[in-house]
């Protein structure tokens, strides 16, 4: 026979007291939290327009070092001042002569090389005045822009065999480690019926061997 009264705890699908109050009482918090955010918004754009202008002020109000003062407060001297007016002219025609002298590097590269002109450029600026002073600039240069190309042709797989040749290695056969002690030239084998450089990752390849796998026990001592 059912029990014809409701029990206090059945509410057929209805919140109870608590949680509904509970829910009323989240929503008006995000509701007071919108309106907040809302009002002091405009308050926060104006503290931070005040504070960027504040720091322009403080930046104007700084005291900036005087050039004919020494460190140590003392005036300079003529001969000083002499001296720093020669060192900024000796500056600016270095830097004149060594832009002129990357520029005409830059153009060197740029129909064949161009890929790699931003990272010669990086190399450049963070040259020293004084290697750029150096008479053989030209030459650091073009030795910059060499290293440059010659690390990329490497990570790409340029090799060098015993035949006294650079070929590129199957990207394929190689083990993807420059550590690899599968790259060590002294493994590489010349066909002498085609004359063709086989590094020994190709050669394990042949052999259906993975070459990374191979590697790897090689450097455990497995192999």
């Amino acid at each position: 026979m059912a029990w014809p009264f409701k029990k206090p705890d059945e509410t057929n699908g209805e919140k109870k007291p608590d949680e509904q109050n509970k829910a009323e009482i989240d929503a008006l918090v995000e509701r007071l939290g919108a309106s907040f955010e809302e009002k002091i918004k405009p308050l926060r754009d104006e503290f931070g327009a005040l504070k960027t202008e504040w720091d322009g002020i403080k930046a104007a109000a700084t005291p900036k070092p005087d050039p004919n003062v020494n460190a140590d407060g003392t005036e300079l001297t003529d001969e000083q001042k002499a001296a720093r007016a020669r060192n900024a002219t000796i500056a600016i025609a270095v830097t004149a002569n060594a832009r002129l002298t990357e520029s005409e590097v830059i153009s060197e590269l740029a129909a064949k090389w161009g890929k790699f002109i931003p990272k010669i450029k990086e190399y450049f600026a963070n040259t020293p005045i004084e290697r750029k002073a150096q008479p053989d600039y030209p030459e650091y240069c073009r030795n910059i822009a060499k290293m440059v190309i010659g690390d990329a042709a490497i990570s790409s797989g340029l090799s060098y065999g015993q035949d006294n040749k650079f070929f590129l290695e199957d990207s394929v056969t190689r083990t993807g480690d420059p550590d690899s002690p599968l790259n060590d030239s002294d493994l590489t084998w010349t066909d002498p019926r085609s004359g063709k450089v086989y590094t020994a990752g190709q050669q394990l390849a042949k052999l259906g061997i993975d070459a990374k796998e191979f590697s790897e026990n090689l450097r455990k001592g497995l192999v």
